[in-house]
């Protein structure tokens, strides 16, 4: 393969020549498969040498490589928006999931670098193979699976603020806000955080601003649910005088303006419902409170009209946004609505014509741009967040277009063109998992049928092979449907189990469209996750998980729970799946909005050794099903976006997919192989724009509801 040199308008760099011959013959050292690891100083500096001499391509850094690669700086040598190109197939795939990668094993990294290849070739497109690893477990096809290209970074806990400040070069840098009580500073062109984290708030920081100092450097406030505003340097991460006091609960957003005078202010929104104007310099109060908002005060933002007065902007939990005259304390124009949830983050920019619009996020996941003047919204909301947008920054891209950069409670940093309505490097997405549950199950005489439950509040029958539906609708419910199983009546009929967001389990017979005996109640929150599985008596016995982060075990015969609810779990429990031990035992296994995965013994109400952790963001799914050995596994997928494997005997992940989109369903099924024997896959499943199979090593399945 010939690989051009690097070519420049301008005389050659010696420096860039250097590190380009020494990266081409450092490719020569190179593995041909994944399952050979590279000199350790291949590992840390091929991927260095290779940017440096602007050779960065599939042939300097291979696909075999990649997995042993520890510098983590793919994505920064290629630099900001990733997109595949000729000779960089390979690290564009790997650019996408660079950032989710962690901790994975190289076995894993190989895997996942086989997925996204998957992905992003074209159809009929071979990926190239990585090399065959020993204790590869998973392996991808079928994947149509939308890579997210407009990622900047990936943290530990949820993003809750986000502004751009200057770098001492002028570049454009970004600062965030985290619920771990840190503030960072970002190069968006690289995707690298710059120093370390600011530290000094007692609590999630919930909002930034940028502004001018006395001498002239950029200062950054940060306003904390600790109920504080802290002042930084963001070029020595030091902290600039005492915090601001006098906060009558969080503060929850900051923005500063400059008077006539030419003194700056903050601008403080607090949950008690009002805004307040803050001298940072003396650190007291200007002027009366900003009432009117029939919620707590989410965000603000300043923006100056055409006659130089300069008008604040904030969003509340009531869903609307109000402009208000600082100097007055008084509201102009009407509020602007259209949000379905709380607005928790403004953003200002310039529109076509030099007219100031806003951008606003919400917890409806949207972004909206508004014109204040008018009080219209402009164009169509911008999608693709699949969890509440928290954080709003505008700044200007290539070219002297406006950009905004967005945080999410998806733990992702997003980048769209307002004008154009669309994310940046990514096509426009919104649409999440559906939330109706499905279960199948066989009528007496053996035809199949299908279950399924709706935010209606009902369960309905279809025949899935011509689409109708069987009976009336199955009522009793007061609200939406969040789990269905079939399971077989002491009398051998079908019958149905539903859980619903109104707190109960309910039993019915589908043949008849009745309800069978009371519902069973206990369950403090919405039922959310149920399985049902055979007691050693031989008798169905139903296990039921909820929002109030309780599992519990029903006779949906008699209608009563069986001995007391299982505790472990410090959130929502998410996913249930029922498996043969070691000992030939039922057992439980649960996964949970507290990134845990538990496993129980429901004759006898004990968890199981320690809870299965690793994961970094909400268990989504969970399946079992029998290893190559026999041994009972686990696969759970999560919004962390990988698909994990355990085994819950040895208490530990076994194997591990970075798939870089979060994954909503997982489901396990047996297929023919090649050589006719059964083979088990996993479909996974995120938002409708993602499916997957996985297939997994070994011939049966283990023990499934």
């Amino acid at each position: 393969m010939t690989v051009a040199e690097p070519t420049s308008s301008g005389p050659p760099d010696p420096e860039q020549a250097v590190h380009a011959r020494i990266a081409r013959r450092l490719a020569a050292l190179l593995p041909r498969t994944a399952a050979t690891p590279p000199h350790p100083y291949l590992r840390r500096h091929q991927v260095g040498h290779a940017a440096r001499g602007g050779c960065l391509d599939d042939h300097t850094v291979t696909g075999a490589f990649l997995p042993w690669d520890t510098s983590n700086s793919v994505r920064a040598g290629l630099g900001l928006p990733v997109a595949p190109s000729s000779g960089r197939h390979g690290l564009a795939a790997w650019a996408a999931i660079e950032p989710y990668l962690r901790d994975a094993s190289p076995s894993s990294r190989a895997a996942s670098l086989g997925f996204v290849r998957h992905a992003v070739s074209d159809p009929g497109d071979v990926p190239p193979q990585v090399g065959d690893v020993p204790d590869l477990l998973v392996r991808p096809r079928n994947v149509t699976w939308m890579l997210t290209a407009n990622t900047l970074a990936v943290l530990d806990s949820a993003v809750a603020a986000i502004t751009t400040v200057r770098g001492l070069d002028g570049r454009p840098l970004l600062a965030t806000g985290s619920k771990d009580g840190t503030v960072r500073i970002w190069d968006p062109d690289t995707g690298s955080q710059i120093g370390e984290p600011l530290n000094g708030h007692n609590g999630s920081v919930t909002a930034i601003a940028v502004y001018t100092g006395p001498d002239g450097r950029p200062l950054l406030a940060t306003g904390s649910k600790d109920g504080t505003v802290r002042i930084w340097d963001p070029d020595t991460g030091s902290q600039i005088g005492e915090p601001l006091n006098g906060h009558n609960g969080s503060v929850t957003a900051i923005a500063l303006y400059t008077r006539p005078d030419g003194r700056p202010l903050l601008a403080i929104g607090s949950y008690d419902g009002t805004a307040q104007v803050w001298d940072p310099d003396t650190g007291t109060p200007v002027g009366e409170p900003l009432n009117g908002h029939n919620g707590s005060v989410t965000a603000i933002a300043v923006y100056t009209r055409p006659n130089g007065r300069p008008l604040l902007a904030t969003g509340s939990y009531d869903a609307t946004v109000r402009v208000w005259d600082p100097d007055t304390g008084t509201p102009v124009g009407e509020p602007l609505t259209g949000h379905t949830n709380w607005v928790v983050a403004i953003a200002v920019f310039t529109g076509q014509g030099g007219r100031p619009l806003l951008a606003t996020g919400s917890h409806d996941r949207t972004v909206r741009v508004w014109d204040p003047d008018t009080g219209t919204q402009i164009g169509e909301p911008l999608t693709g967040h699949t969890r509440s947008v928290t954080a709003i920054a505008a700044f200007t891209g290539p070219g002297g277009r406006p950009l905004l950069a967005t945080g999410s409670n998806d733990a992702t940093v997003r980048v769209w063109d307002p004008n154009a309505g669309a994310a940046v490097w990514e096509p426009v997405t919104g649409h999440t998992r559906s939330l109706t549950p499905i279960a199948a199950f066989t009528d007496p005489g053996g035809q199949p049928l299908l279950a399924t439950g709706s935010n209606d509040a009902t369960v309905r029958v279809w025949d899935p092979d011509t689409g109708t539906q069987i009976g009336e609708p199955l009522t009793g419910h007061t609200n939406r449907l969040t789990a269905i199983v079939a399971f077989t009546g002491p009398g051998g009929q079908p019958l149905l189990a539903t859980g619903s967001n109104d707190r109960m389990v309910r039993i019915w017979d589908p043949d008849t469209g009745t309800q069978i005996g009371e519902p069973l109640t206990g369950h403090t929150r919405s039922v959310t996750a149920m399985v049902v599985f055979t007691s050693p008596h031989e008798r169905p016995l139903l296990a039921t998980g909820s929002h109030d982060a309780t599992v519990r075990i029903w006779d949906p015969e008699t209608g009563t729970q069986i001995g007391n609810p299982l505790y472990g779990h410090t959130d929502w429990v998410t996913a249930m799946v029922v498996f043969i031990g070691l000992d030939g035992r039922p057992l439980l296994a649960t996964g949970s909005n507290d990134r845990t995965v538990r496993v129980w013994n429901p004759d006898t109400g004990t968890q199981i050794g320690e809870p299965l952790t690793g994961h970094t963001n909400s268990v989504t799914a969970i399946a079992a099903f029998t290893g190559p050995n026999g041994q009972p596994l686990l696969a759970t997928g999560s919004t962390d976006t990988t698909v994990r494997i355990w085994d819950p005997s040895a208490e530990g992940e076994v194997f591990r997919i970075v798939t870089g989109g979060p994954i909503d369903e997982a489901r396990l099924g047996v297929s023919e192989g090649e050589d006719g024997r059964p083979l088990t896959f996993l479909a996974i499943v995120s938002g409708s724009h993602r499916r997957a199979t996985l297939d997994l090593p070994g011939s049966t399945l283990g023990t499934l509801a």
